[in-house]
């Protein structure tokens, strides 16, 4: 939303400069925590407990309006 963009008060010093510089200083980790064994480890299983976790919050959603239904 460009137009929302312009109407903001707080500006991103740099704007579109920083956005890829942000986005190459995050791709940078990812490879820095890919080298050394130890941080390989959790950088393979992060994605896996993000699925767990959004897996969770879509059944206890579900469950929590069920709930909500049946009280009313």
């Amino acid at each position: 939303h460009p137009e929302i963009a312009e109407k903001s008060k707080f500006k991103m010093p740099l704007s579109p400069v920083m956005n890829w510089v942000s986005l190459v200083f995050f791709g940078g980790l990812l490879v820095i925590l890919g080298f050394a064994a130890d941080t390989r480890i959790a950088l393979f299983v992060t994605p896996v407990w993000f699925l767990i976790l959004a897996i969770a919050y879509q059944v206890l959603k579900v469950s929590n309006r069920k709930t909500k239904i049946r009280h009313n």
